[in-house]
């Protein structure tokens, strides 16, 4: 569990882990998150006003891919019940990442000789879930090298939310 505290327009906290994977033999990563206010006066926190991302790469500064989603989120407070899941995981935040998008991404940037492979580059589609999502590539990350990944949270500017001022929220 992560927990968001008095996060401004544009940032970002993050969880790191190190590992060593070759994902190559993989096809996606599908991963459940979940998302609710902290249920005081802060946490005016609505729905898609916070993101969710994940970089897989060998670095975080120079070499990775991203894949971002916003957040549908649970009332502070929601009991986990018989009938409810659907409150507590909703749907729209369920991420499946498909390794061909990311890979699609990086050989159309490197197609595309004008592209300075050094910054990041992305495009947004609506996925299977009918949620537009964001996929970045920077650098020459592979997926037979995958040392770190990050799950993290993101309020602001560039999301396909549009909040204001501060924020707080728990990701799981």
């Amino acid at each position: 569990s992560m927990q968001v505290c008095g996060l401004e327009d544009g940032e970002a906290r993050a969880c790191y882990k190190n590992v060593s994977f070759d994902i190559r033999q993989y096809k996606k990563l599908k991963m459940f998150v979940h998302g609710e206010t902290r249920g005081d006066v802060e946490s005016a926190l609505q729905d898609d006003q916070l993101t969710v991302f994940i970089r897989l790469g060998t670095d975080f500064v120079d070499n990775y891919y991203e894949y971002e989603m916003p957040l549908k989120l649970t009332p502070w407070g929601t009991q986990a019940v018989a009938g409810n899941e659907s409150i507590i995981w909703p749907t729209e935040n369920e991420m499946e990442i498909i390794f061909k998008d990311m890979t699609d991404l990086k050989i159309h940037r490197n197609a595309n000789k004008s592209l300075p492979v050094g910054v990041e580059y992305d495009t947004s589609f609506v996925n299977s879930n009918n949620i537009t999502v964001r996929v970045k590539v920077k650098g020459n990350p592979s997926f037979n090298r995958v040392q770190l990944l990050a799950g993290e949270s993101r309020k602001g500017h560039q999301s396909p939310m549009d909040g204001r001022g501060r924020r707080a929220g728990q990701m799981c």
